[in-house]
């Protein structure tokens, strides 16, 4: 049987203002592209789930440093099935979308082995967020990649030069994969 109940946090004031804002800002980028792409039914629907589970995401990320699996891959099933059923799709953007997942993915994977700060959960949720960023363009990841580990660098740097945190401190990152996201999204735009 499946459980979440490890990853609810126990705050419910902090999990609902963060998961709220999540989605809103989330929403407000992707609903952004509507007078340039007119998405269709199908693609709303799509993004609502990426949007949701990105603020679930990110409000369990903060609380409990945790990435639930079966929310990362749950979403992105959906969300796969219902960009590939739009009437705007074409091969070539379900190709770019499976190619910004990937491609996310692979780069995560890659900076887990360094020691960059990004978990398990982390490596997990890149192709969610690859899969909408790969839908408007597959070299927007780069970007987003980029300002995910500027704006999470420059988070620690502040926290560590404060003394919030010590050097061996670890920091939830989904909140900066979300941010340098929305921002490549908003870029490819």
């Amino acid at each position: 049987m499946l459980s979440v109940d490890r990853y609810v946090p126990r705050r419910g004031f902090v999990f609902w203002a963060v998961w709220s804002i999540a989605v809103a800002a989330w929403s407000a980028i992707v609903s952004s592209t509507h007078n340039e792409r007119h998405l269709d039914r199908l693609e709303w629907i799509a993004f609502g789930v990426v949007a949701a589970a990105v603020g679930c995401l990110v409000a369990i990320d903060v609380a409990v440093k945790r990435l639930p699996l079966v929310i990362s891959y749950g979403s992105l099933a959906l969300a796969s099935v219902l960009l590939a059923m739009s009437w705007r799709s074409t091969w070539s953007g379900i190709g770019s979308a499976a190619t910004g997942a990937t491609s996310m993915f692979a780069i995560a994977w890659l900076l887990s082995r360094f020691r960059t700060g990004l978990g398990r959960g982390d490596v997990h949720v890149a192709p969610l967020l690859g899969l909408v960023i790969g839908w408007f363009d597959p070299w927007n990841v780069l970007i987003a990649w980029f300002f995910t580990l500027l704006v999470g660098g420059l988070v620690s740097a502040l926290l560590l030069g404060s003394r919030r945190i010590a050097r061996r401190s670890t920091i939830p990152y989904g909140p900066f994969l979300v941010l340098g996201s929305a921002i490549a999204i908003s870029l490819a735009v």
